[in-house]
């Protein structure tokens, strides 16, 4: 199944943003060409992104995560300077192999492009994996990737190959913005295979920390939950020792710094339940009522109100503007008895 998925990898790259930025470099790199040397700086610009969307897409889909967008900082040296890293790469290989034809013939030189093609695709792993030059020039790192992969290496280095010579063959029959748009649809399709291969043996490759996203949102929900735990050890204590100014103080505290969430509060109220606590949790209730009717969610506001008297609680917001909406709501949704009751209990308060 391993040539689907990298089949399934390329295509991805290829979608939506990737399909875009080969028509739009096309058009500049083709601008550029048109405009000469005042237009270089341009086709280098946009020659660059084609750079950092390869590494991009890479380290995108090794992650697991969905294909993303070429956004300004991405396309800054300053603030990611691998991309920048495999475009010297790219140029220092170009120089290799003309040294090497020129110093020892064309068919040297061929050996030379075939040998930097086949190691191209570990090459451009280590940059996105580590981004370090030097362990990209290792032989032995190359060659670990290279291992790591197994079978869907051969398949890259072989879909490079094929690549380049089709490039070649067609370039004299072929215009430049074909030439440009042919040869980011290759790199970008190279680089979502590349990425869904690194993914799926990043276990043999050692890369732990590049989990899945859905790994990540389990590690993210576990953290909460200790977080939770420990919090609530704390807020137990002061509900034993008695202590309620502190106790409103670290719980408010901790709402604010987590939003002041509904579901936090529902979660805190229930928290005071299971503690054989209802005044506290009659407490929650009528904070949680007074936000979801800030929120504007004064249906849900009520449905509270209602499910705490229900149980036998006695709550009610102290703020007669918030008595007031939850009257207008009750009425409005036709809760008679609701109606009646709220009508009792604020005249009674």
């Amino acid at each position: 199944m391993s040539e689907l998925g990298l089949l399934r990898g390329s295509l991805r790259a290829l979608q939506g943003p990737g399909l875009l930025l080969v028509l739009v470099v096309t058009a500049l790199d083709s601008l550029a060409r048109a405009g000469g040397l005042i237009g270089l700086p341009l086709g280098i610009i946009a020659s660059s992104w084609c750079f950092t969307y390869v590494y991009l897409v890479v380290e995108a889909l090794a992650r697991g995560k969905p294909v993303p967008l070429l956004a300004i900082e991405h396309a800054n040296p300053a603030h990611e300077p691998r991309p920048l890293l495999l475009a010297a790469l790219t140029l220092a290989a170009a120089g290799l192999i003309g040294w090497t034809a020129d110093r020892w013939g064309t068919f040297a030189g061929a050996w030379a492009t075939g040998a930097v093609l086949v190691a191209w695709p570990a090459a451009v792993a280590l940059v996105a994996v580590e981004g370090h030059a030097l362990r990209v020039l290792s032989p032995l790192a190359l060659a670990r990737v290279a291992h790591g992969l197994g079978a869907r290496y051969v398949l890259l280095a072989a879909g490079v190959l094929l690549g380049a010579a089709a490039i070649a063959s067609l370039a004299e029959r072929l215009s430049f913005a074909a030439i440009v748009a042919c040869t980011q649809v290759l790199a970008y399709g190279f680089a979502g295979a590349l990425g869904a291969a690194l993914h799926a043996r990043r276990h043999e490759l050692g890369l732990e920390t590049w989990q899945s996203a859905e790994r990540d949102a389990e590690r993210l929900a576990r953290a909460d939950e200790r977080e939770r735990s420990e919090f609530t050890t704390g807020l137990y204590a002061l509900v034993r020792t008695r202590r309620p100014d502190e106790l409103w103080a670290r719980a408010g505290g901790w709402l604010a710094a987590h939003g002041r969430e509904p579901a936090d509060f529902r979660w805190l109220r229930d928290r005071a339940l299971a503690w054989g606590e209802p005044q506290l949790a009659d407490r929650f209730t009528e904070e949680l009522v007074v936000r979801l009717i800030a929120l504007g969610r004064r249906g849900e506001a009520v449905d509270e109100l209602a499910g705490c008297w229900k149980r036998g609680g006695q709550c009610l917001p102290a703020g007669g503007l918030d008595r007031d909406a939850l009257l207008s709501t009750a009425r409005a949704l036709g809760r008679t008895a609701l109606v009646e009751r709220l009508r009792r209990e604020m005249t009674a308060r």
